[in-house]
């Protein structure tokens, strides 16, 4: 056997352990989600991608993954304030994974020491909702508003250019204002009875 061959062989086997390697690393995925705990802010959600598993004959086979339970939430937030949605079980999102275990942060917030030295585990994840599949794009989103709406689309609240706020609610829908109401400048529109 030639040195080329030799140094070949060393080169691809060293590739392999790398890539062995890198199918253990977790990090992102799409998931469901199966369960939801607002007091926690905590979900259980199914990874949407099966796992491929080695057999002792050297062959492969799919798996569906084990469920990721108390996966903290991440809501869009800053300033004092927070955007949240109330999730329920189907949704989809996007779970991605800690480079460092994330324990004793999650639990005492701070600057903490990791409890184990893993590294982008499925048990580090933190899960992001609104990552959509293909089935589940939202029909007709607006190209010059900024909305918070349903998904449906019959209800919304948008910010367009020009200052124009637009509030939508489908009749016999209902627009609540708690506290006191100040409108400077005119009141326009037509009434339409019930």
């Amino acid at each position: 056997m030639s040195q080329l061959e030799r140094a070949n062989d060393f080169e691809a086997s060293l590739k392999a352990v790398i890539r062995s390697e890198l199918l253990l690393l977790q990090t992102s995925c799409p998931v469901q989600v199966v369960s939801y705990d607002p007091l926690s802010m905590t979900a259980t959600v199914q990874p949407l991608i099966r796992a491929r598993v080695p057999l002792p004959d050297g062959t492969h086979i799919m798996v569906k993954p084990q469920l990721l339970v108390t996966v903290p939430v991440i809501f869009q937030s800053g300033g004092g304030f927070t955007l949240t949605f109330p999730i329920k079980p189907n949704d989809e999102g996007v779970c991605i994974f800690s480079s460092r275990a994330i324990d004793l942060w999650w639990l005492q917030g701070g600057i903490q020491n990791p409890v184990e030295f893993r590294i982008h585990s499925a048990d580090d994840g933190f899960l992001m909702v609104g990552a959509r599949s293909k089935p589940n794009v939202l029909p007709n989103i607006s190209t010059t508003e900024v909305q918070l709406r349903s998904d449906d689309g019959l209800t919304s609240i948008g910010m367009g250019p020009l200052g124009a706020i637009n509030i939508v609610a489908p009749l016999p829908g209902l627009v609540t204002i708690t506290g006191n109401l100040l409108v400077t400048g005119t009141i326009t529109g037509v009434v339409v009875a019930p």
